[in-house]
């Protein structure tokens, strides 16, 4: 009797402790998490600072990041006059150019093309970024190799300026 109670007190101590090392675990991932997403949402909340301040940008509908062979920001959103704009700028927020949503070929249309002509298996990303002083979609996927490729498409008219495939 005394040693199935010995036995039980054992089990309810080790039951204890794996449970408090699972909670330290799963916090711990929390945390790193939580780190490791702060740089993005930093430069999220520094373009959008940037994009109001130059732009009048009123509210971030979309965030968007490229890093082709350089990085670029985006934010989308309505400016003062309600008119859906993109703007877009290097990591510096130095460099910043401003399109109509409209005056474009759409993120979508792009996705499809993507998916339709280059037989993605996994887009990555789209993001409107500058490509030899021109607006520009940039593709990141994976084609059915699972190799890593990039498209770039020329913003207004969809025109395909570069294929990288193997990255």
């Amino acid at each position: 009797m005394q040693a199935e109670t010995l036995r039980k007190q054992r089990d309810r101590k080790l039951l204890k402790s794996i449970s408090i090392v699972v909670l330290v675990i799963i916090i711990g991932l929390i945390i790193m998490l939580f780190i490791a997403q702060r740089p993005m949402r930093q430069a999220r909340v520094q373009s959008f600072n940037t994009a109001q301040k130059t732009e009048g940008i009123k509210r971030a509908n979309s965030f968007y990041m490229s890093d082709l062979n350089h990085t670029y920001y985006t934010i989308g959103g309505p400016n003062k006059r309600d008119k859906k704009m993109y703007v877009i700028m290097n990591k510096h927020h130095k460099l910043v150019r401003t399109v109509s949503i409209n005056s474009g070929v759409s993120r979508s249309a792009i996705m499809n093309r993507v998916r339709v002509q280059d037989h993605a298996r996994k887009i990555i990303s789209v993001a409107p970024a500058i490509f030899n002083g021109k607006t520009v979609w940039i593709a990141s996927y994976e084609n059915h190799n699972k190799q890593l490729c990039y498209h770039t498409f020329k913003y207004s008219t969809g025109k395909s300026l570069q294929l990288i495939t193997n990255v």
